[in-house]
């Protein structure tokens, strides 16, 4: 598995290398970049220096989340941050990119609190998982 996702951070990479636009992802990246983004969870953490090594050569921003820290919650209270949104580093310094960013942040936050219940104490159910 370590090998397919480090196959796609690579050629991501060499995508980014070719283009001059300001890039902006988002979703679920099944990937942490520090033991700090899981809790309770088992495993190595050799994919987080492929998937940092990819933000950092690609000269994006994680954006930190507002609210919860972990966007992922399992059986036996395990957490992981495996959503998150990067964006060009550029776009730290240009206003008007930076309020319609605010704006797709803003809207996506109220589908996560309303989805997650607002509540930091229930775990989501499989159907609200497959959702996100």
């Amino acid at each position: 598995m370590l090998s397919n996702k480090k196959i796609l951070w690579e050629e991501m990479i060499e995508i980014r290398k070719q283009l001059t636009n300001y890039w902006i992802m988002g979703g679920d990246f099944n990937a942490i970049r520090n033991k700090s983004e899981r809790c309770n969870c088992v495993g190595l953490l050799k994919g987080s220096k492929v998937f940092g090594s990819f933000i950092d050569k690609c000269k994006l921003v994680d954006l930190p989340l507002l609210g919860k820290k972990f966007t992922w919650y399992g059986p036996d209270k395990k957490k992981s941050r495996l959503d998150r949104f990067v964006v060009d580093e550029e776009w730290k310094w240009n206003r008007g990119y930076r309020n319609v960013l605010e704006k797709i942040i803003n809207e996506i936050e109220e589908r996560i609190k309303f989805l997650d219940g607002e509540s930091d104490n229930r775990e989501l159910t499989e159907l609200e998982m497959e959702e996100m």
